[in-house]
């Protein structure tokens, strides 16, 4: 059997920027980057970008994209 890979786009509206940082925590993405800083970001970095989004979603609520990418692989049951 061959493999299959399937996409999905979600969009998701979040109206408090730290669940959307958790969420991509729990989905292991906290810092994936290759080119990531191997420090931790400083605090007026983290409050800065949290002031720039109530400002860029003007109610407080941003809306972001989501690609969900699910690959699947298998090898046919053999006789034992």
């Amino acid at each position: 059997e061959a493999p299959v890979a399937d996409s999905e786009r979600l969009t998701v509206a979040y109206a408090e920027p730290l669940r959307l940082l958790d969420d991509l925590r729990g989905a292991g993405e906290g810092n994936a980057h290759v080119g990531r800083r191997r420090g931790f970001s400083r605090r007026a970095t983290l409050f800065g970008a949290l002031e720039r989004w109530g400002r860029a979603s003007g109610e407080g609520a941003a809306t972001v994209t989501l690609e969900v990418i699910t690959l699947t692989g298998w090898v046919p049951e053999r006789p034992a």
